[in-house]
């Protein structure tokens, strides 16, 4: 288990939340709060439950059409849904079910682009 899954779980247990920042503070760890953020965001939602990625709000509704087209595939309940905002994924989405995930994230294609660069080169 990670430092920051570590303090994750600590903070889900119930610890107070003040004297850990304090300690983590004390020990230079206070770099791993927006990591800790998501694992205890990604903690916090139902298993069952579908999350869909962004970049940003304002893609919600830029792709709705195609998030509802990936909830269908992915046989996701399209009632609930968990969303998370990532400025990493530049732009696009990705819906991910405890079995399966749609990425069409932006950092996603120019990853591959440049592997298949540099692997072609």
């Amino acid at each position: 288990m990670s430092l920051a899954s570590n303090y994750a779980k600590l903070i889900s247990d119930g610890a107070d939340i003040e004297k850990t920042l304090v300690y983590m503070k004390s020990r230079g760890h206070l770099s791993l709060l927006p990591q800790i953020l998501r694992i205890a965001s990604r903690a916090s939602v139902s298993k069952n439950t579908p999350t869909i990625l962004l970049a940003k709000e304002s893609d919600a509704k830029k792709y709705a059409e195609d998030i509802k087209k990936a909830l269908s595939i992915l046989g996701a309940n399209t009632r609930e849904t968990n969303t998370v905002l990532d400025a990493r994924a530049v732009g696009g989405y990705a819906v991910r079910t405890p079995s399966a995930t749609i990425d069409r994230t932006f950092r996603t294609a120019l990853v591959s682009l440049y592997k298949q660069t540099i692997h072609n080169h």
